[in-house]
């Protein structure tokens, strides 16, 4: 380097994630590694279905892993009512059971939207930080059991079927930036649901016809 000169950062470039609306995006990580920071971030608090939520209003204690079975069953039956009204569902669980993710892809194709994943590879050691840091901990030993189950997670989640799977790192949790579009119209045998009071299009010009007869016959009556 030549006198006087500075040492410059080097900028790297945040990472963009696109997002279909409507469409499920499970967030799927170890506890401590973000996703509930994540999710408020840059989703409205609406479309956040979290598993720790949906326990606690079945059972008033989000910890009380007895009543899950009947929690994940709030949060489905949420996912499809919303799905119904052609919303964005973000899923905030580990999503580290096969199950568990072969149960949202189910609703995904029942609702013919598309499903994503966001996974959360934090290192190990910055989940036991951030979990000492909380007002209620889970405890290293649990987030080390789970951070060997997202590990193995990571190895085969690109063959279960999910449109697109995403991989944040550490450093992009703060620089992120989420962006949501609206379902294509190219896609009409995807255009399903329940009847609409009024829909939009950009660049009608470009339309399929039987797309735009799809959605004109979804339309109710004013």
């Amino acid at each position: 380097m030549e006198p006087g000169e500075q040492n410059t950062p080097i900028q790297t470039p945040n990472k963009r994630i696109r997002l279909v609306r409507p469409s499920i995006v499970v967030l799927c990580g170890p506890a401590a590694c973000g996703k509930s920071t994540f999710a408020d971030r840059h989703f409205r608090s609406t479309q956040i279905i979290s598993s720790d939520w949906a326990r606690a209003r079945v059972c008033d204690d989000e910890r009380d892993q007895r009543y899950s079975a009947q929690a994940f069953a709030l949060a489905h039956f949420l996912i499809e009512q919303r799905l119904d009204l052609n919303r964005l569902c973000v899923v905030d669980s580990t999503a580290l059971t096969a199950q568990a993710r072969r149960e949202l892809l189910e609703l995904a194709r029942k609702h013919q939207v598309p499903s994503f994943v966001l996974l959360f590879s934090v290192p190990l050691e910055k989940c036991v930080e951030r979990d000492q840091k909380r007002e209620r901990t889970v405890g290293r030993a649990v987030i080390e059991r789970q951070y060997q189950a997202f590990e193995q997670v990571k190895v085969g989640i690109r063959q279960e079927g999910f449109e697109q799977v995403i991989e944040l790192l550490d450093e992009d949790l703060d620089r992120a930036e989420v962006e949501i579009l609206f379902r294509p119209v190219e896609e009409f045998e995807r255009l399903r649901g329940t009847n609409l009071a009024w829909f939009g299009i950009d660049e009608l010009t470009y339309t399929q016809e039987e797309s735009w007869l799809r959605l004109e016959g979804r339309l109710r009556d004013p």
